[in-house]
Formats: structure tokens, sequence, C-alpha cells
């Protein structure tokens, strides 16, 4: 009977080493896992604020695009008793170029306009 004991002493001291290295196994294995679902959680993220950052630059672009346009279609209307020559390109000293969208020549004064989206 000694030798019964002494042989289910020794399976359970087997069964316990065994269940704490499936357990440690176990954990190693849920918390790579867990670490490459946040990585490409991550990675996801990023990929998405990417897109949606070039999002906003393309309508910021357009929106740029229709303070221009706005004020060329407007621009023919409110001087249409004067000449007007559209868009010209000069060369400053330097080598600089200054754009033009229009001038206007009227007996007392000539009006240049630069319409800009951004100021600068």
């Amino acid at each position: 009977m000694a030798a019964v004991i002494e042989r289910i002493d020794s399976r359970k001291l087997t069964v316990q080493d065994f269940v704490r290295s499936v357990s440690a196994e176990f954990r190693k294995l849920y918390n790579s896992q867990r670490q490459d679902e946040m990585s490409d959680f991550r990675d996801e993220a990023r990929r998405q604020l990417r897109e949606m950052n070039k999002k906003w630059g393309e309508l910021s672009s357009k929106l740029g695009t229709l303070v221009e346009d706005l004020a060329t279609l407007s621009r023919p209307r409110i001087i249409s008793a004067y000449d007007l020559m559209v868009w010209l390109k000069r060369r400053l000293p330097a080598g600089r170029m200054k754009e033009f969208d229009a001038l206007v020549v009227i007996p007392d004064c000539v009006c240049l306009n630069s319409t800009k989206a951004n100021p600068a």
C-alpha cells in the first residue's frame, strides 16, 4: 500500500510539473500573439492616418483652387468697362518670378490682382 501511495504522489508531482510548463508556454504564446495583434493594429492605424492626411491635403488643395476660381469668375463682371489682361508672369530682379492673375489699366491707375489660397 505504501508503494501505491508513493506512485500516486510521484504522478501528482509529474502532473503538476506538466501543468506548470504548459501554463508557462501558453502564457508565452498568448503574449506573443497579443503583441502581433497590437503590432498589426498599430500598422493599420498608421496606414489609415497617412491615408486621412492625404485626403485632407487633397481637400485643402481643392478649397484653395475654389478661392482662386471664384475670384477669376468675378473679375470680368467687376471690371468689365476697363481693359483687362489676364494671367501675367513676370521675372523680378534676382531671378524671382511673380505671377499676377489680372492687370487692369484705367485712366487714373493700373491695378494688379494676385489671388492666392495661401498667404505667402
